[in-house]
């Protein structure tokens, strides 16, 4: 239970940010690349990527590699 509840906590701060709140809502529409969500929310790449990582820490979100080319990468919500 406590571990339920400290996963919890984890996610609604991480959602505390609006620019992530943003981003998670954004994912819901639709796949980003990373360069589409800096051009979306005018994030420089590092900003981005930790926001990137708190979501995907608390499993909001998951980077996964294009299919396509396999050197793209994608972001989705989970």
């Amino acid at each position: 239970m406590h571990h339920e509840r400290a996963r919890r906590a984890a996610v609604h701060a991480a959602l505390g940010d609006p620019v992530r709140l943003a981003i998670v809502d954004d994912l819901v529409r639709s796949d980003r690349t990373p360069s589409e969500l800096a051009e979306r929310f005018d994030l420089a790449s590092n900003l981005l990527a930790h926001h990137l990582g708190v979501l995907e820490r608390v499993g909001l979100v998951d980077r996964i590699v294009s299919s396509g080319d396999r050197r793209r990468r994608r972001a989705h919500d989970h």
